[in-house]
């Protein structure tokens, strides 16, 4: 039994230095953090108007919010145990390998890169919206992974400038959310299970008189 469980944390958690990991999937949540990153090839193409109006109530992405560059730092800070200097928005050298993983679970936006271009194989990228208070604009940050021969460094960015007004179809979002919480139920729904489990009492309990 024991070996069982330990297999099952293996395969669902990964463990950084300062942070667990858990990869849903869908979604990737730091236990530091509490926060759920969702996948950011989910809002690939979209663009910032697009995607924050479906993040109200009823809409495709509610519940989540975006991540601003803070947020984004503690990210890549907890992943590979390097704490990122507070106000450092730039260009960060990472190791070799550090942030490769992190790039297949929230998503591989460079569409491009991943061609067969000359220069551009084994190229690999997550790239995403932000907002915060930076500057008037909101802005976008970049996880780079470049496993070309030689290749060049590994970096990430949490401020890679004013991010575009429309779509680009390189470009996501980087959405969170609060570990655990849950999209409400549409009243309609509510009131049909409500209805359903009121049948369901009912036609027990005419079962049990006969």
């Amino acid at each position: 039994m024991k070996n069982y469980i330990a297999s099952i944390l293996i395969l669902c958690g990964i463990t950084n230095t300062h942070a667990a990991f858990i990869d849903n999937g869908a979604f990737l949540t730091d236990t530091d953090t509490n926060l759920e990153w969702l996948d950011v090839t989910t809002t690939l193409g979209l663009s910032y108007t697009e995607v924050n109006a479906q993040l109200g109530g009823g809409g495709t992405f509610e519940g989540f919010r975006y991540a601003t560059t803070d947020d984004f730092n503690t990210l890549i800070g907890n992943w590979t145990g390097n704490t990122v200097t507070p106000g450092n928005y730039g260009v960060i050298t990472q190791a070799e390998g550090a942030i490769d993983d992190l790039v297949t679970i929230l998503g591989n936006t460079c569409v491009t890169c991943s061609s067969n271009a000359p220069g551009f194989t084994d190229v690999f990228a997550t790239q995403g919206l932000l907002t915060d208070s930076i500057s008037a604009s909101y802005r976008f940050a970049l996880i780079y992974d470049n496993d070309n021969s030689p290749a060049n460094a590994d970096s990430t960015v949490a401020d890679l400038g004013s991010a575009p007004t429309g779509a680009v179809s390189s470009i996501g979002s980087f959405l969170v959310k609060e570990q655990g919480v849950i999209t409400p139920i549409p009243e309609p729904v509510t009131l049909g299970l409500l209805a359903l489990g009121f049948t369901g009492i009912r036609i027990f309990r005419r079962r049990s008189i006969l």
